[in-house]
């Protein structure tokens, strides 16, 4: 799993950027799988209330993408206007992902210092 941490940073600060955290908040409270658009639409209304700034869909879809690909969320087909697109979903709590990540940092950190003489 390839993830940057900033340990000056608390919570999923640590681990994303600002609109990320939003996008993440979004596809989670939908609570059922949830398209690009809305996900898209609903980050961008909640940035502009937080600080007046807005993402592009493709950087939205990049993200999600990149949780599909870490295991974090998930995604099921559908079809509509254009063809085939994904339905994104998460597949655990931020607290359950703050604890793989835990554990994934802890294993390498043991794993160098073993490899370091400790």
């Amino acid at each position: 799993m390839k993830v940057k941490i900033d340990l000056s940073k608390s919570g999923l600060a640590m681990l994303y950027k600002p609109y990320e955290i939003v996008a993440w908040a979004v596809v989670r409270a939908k609570g059922e799988p949830v398209g690009s658009g809305h996900v898209w639409a609903q980050t961008n209304k909640a940035l502009m209330e937080l600080d007046g700034t807005t993402i592009s869909r493709a950087s939205i879809i990049f993200f999600l993408n990149r949780e599909v690909d870490k295991g974090f969320m998930g995604w099921n087909d559908a079809t509509g206007k254009g063809g085939h697109h994904r339905l994104y979903f998460t597949r655990c709590t931020e607290k359950e992902l703050l604890r793989v990540v835990q554990g994934e940092a802890w294993d390498k950190l043991a794993h160098a210092m073993g490899e370091a003489g400790g």
